[in-house]
């Protein structure tokens, strides 16, 4: 394979991965409604360990970097909703 192709490869898995990760979001917004209205904190320990170590069962070190990441960006995500303010999509246009 040339250099390009191979480039465009990563841009088609980097689009795919943008768009899971706007999927993972949406349902963090549905998360931290579920958790407002039933007065659960945003930060669960025993589920974050659970998904670290299962990410790096099937990801190894990188898996669970990326699962940490994710987890940051949805308890981001999660702690905005619950303060009442917009969405992380929603602020892309403005």
């Amino acid at each position: 394979m040339e250099l390009q192709e191979l480039r465009n490869e990563i841009n088609r898995i980097d689009d795919e991965m943008l768009a899971l990760l706007g999927q993972r979001l949406a349902v963090c917004r549905s998360i931290a409604e579920y958790k407002r209205a039933n007065g659960l904190p945003v930060r669960d320990a025993a589920r974050e360990t659970e998904k670290l170590h299962m990410a790096m069962e099937k990801g190894g070190a990188a898996g669970q970097r990326l699962a940490a990441l994710l987890m940051t960006l949805g308890r981001e995500e999660q702690e905005r909703m619950m303060a009442g303010e917009q969405p992380q999509q929603d602020r892309r246009a403005l």
